[in-house]
C-alpha cells in the first residue's frame, strides 16, 4: 500500500466516523480540518474556555459553519 492510498483510506475513515455523531468536540484549529468541513452542518457551536482563545482562534468555528446560533 502506497503512501497516497493509506492516506486515501484514513481520510475516509475520518469522514466515517464523524458522520456518526451527532456532538462534536474538538480545538477552535482543529474545526478547521477538511475531514470535518466536509461532513458537518452544525446548528451550534459552542466555545468552551472561550476567554483563553484568542480572537482569531475563536472566530475560526464561526467563520467556517456559519451556524444559526
Amino acid at each position: 500500500m502506497c503512501l497516497c492510498s493509506y492516506r486515501k483510506t484514513l481520510k475516509k475513515a475520518h469522514k466515517e466516523e464523524i458522520e456518526k455523531y451527532d456532538v462534536v468536540l474538538c480545538t477552535c484549529s482543529t474545526a478547521l480540518k477538511p475531514e470535518i468541513l466536509a461532513v458537518m452542518d452544525f446548528h451550534q457551536i459552542i466555545i468552551d474556555e472561550c476567554a483563553m482563545a484568542t480572537e482569531p482562534e475563536a472566530f475560526i468555528p464561526l467563520v467556517s459553519y456559519n451556524p444559526k446560533q
